[in-house]
């Protein structure tokens, strides 16, 4: 916790894993059978990402407060690189889950 003028900085360190497939798709139709998954945090330690809000003050002229709270930018502590060939957490909030439903069979 960081205090400076009207603004208060609250952050903690907090713990995940990933697992995810891909496969490749164009127009709805499946073209490739789904990749083995790709694990990270599995049988080993949690993977650690640093986590912060930014709660800011402001007096307004009829004497009322207002406060903004922003959620700053996640930092990976121990970054996951899986078998995708990318690295899903370059902001900690990526994962192979956003990508592992991006086409659906079409209904028979």
């Amino acid at each position: 916790m960081q205090a400076s003028g009207m603004s208060l900085n609250l952050g903690f360190t907090g713990y995940y894993k990933i697992i995810g497939s891909t496969r490749v798709c164009a127009n709805g139709v499946v073209l490739s059978p789904w990749t083995p998954p790709c694990r990270c945090g599995f049988n080993e330690p949690e993977r650690r990402v640093n986590v912060s809000f930014t709660n800011s003050l402001t007096l307004m002229t009829n004497y009322k407060v207002k406060l903004a709270i922003n959620r700053n930018e996640p930092q990976p502590i121990d970054k996951c690189e899986v078998c995708f060939g990318a690295e899903y957490n370059k902001t900690g909030d990526e994962g192979p889950g956003s990508r592992a439903g991006c086409c659906k069979e079409r209904p028979g």
